[in-house]
């Protein structure tokens, strides 16, 4: 259900991506090498799953967090949290500070910060499917 911390991934073919840390530029090319139009589509049905870090150390943290976002309730995408996103959300809650390694600012500042870091906190923190009689787990390693 929508807002447990552990949810189905999707059925059918599945793009995994995991890493992207504001990376926009570079997601965005390797979509189009999978087959993705701009917009999230593949021409053959797959979808995206982001398997966490989508914030902090690249250069647009805000970019591919409303990317992914935007695929996210498209419904071409799912996204589990990473530790770099556990760690903006505790920055943004005030829990923790950003070290002068990070890059949270801008999302941190952004002029829709509020409606980000509410959309990550929503997130869970792993996916789970049943393939040939067994079940997976599908989360972010640290």
């Amino acid at each position: 259900p929508p807002g447990s911390l552990v949810q189905p991934l999707f059925a059918g073919p599945l793009d995994i991506v995991g890493d992207v840390h504001g990376e926009i530029d570079a997601l965005h090319t390797l979509l189009g090498r999978l087959g993705y139009d701009r917009q999230g589509h593949h021409n053959e049905g797959r979808h995206l799953v982001f398997v966490g870090d989508l914030t902090d150390r690249g250069p647009d943290s805000v970019a591919t967090a409303q990317f992914v976002q935007q695929l996210v309730e498209q419904g071409r995408g799912q996204c589990v949290l990473g530790n770099h996103d556990l760690h903006c959300l505790a920055a943004a809650c005030g829990v923790r500070k950003p070290s002068p390694r990070d890059t949270l600012t801008d999302i941190l500042q952004a002029p829709d910060a509020d409606d980000l870091i509410d959309w990550l906190r929503h997130r869970p923190l792993a996916h789970h499917q049943r393939l040939a009689g067994r079940q997976y787990l599908m989360v972010q390693m640290l």
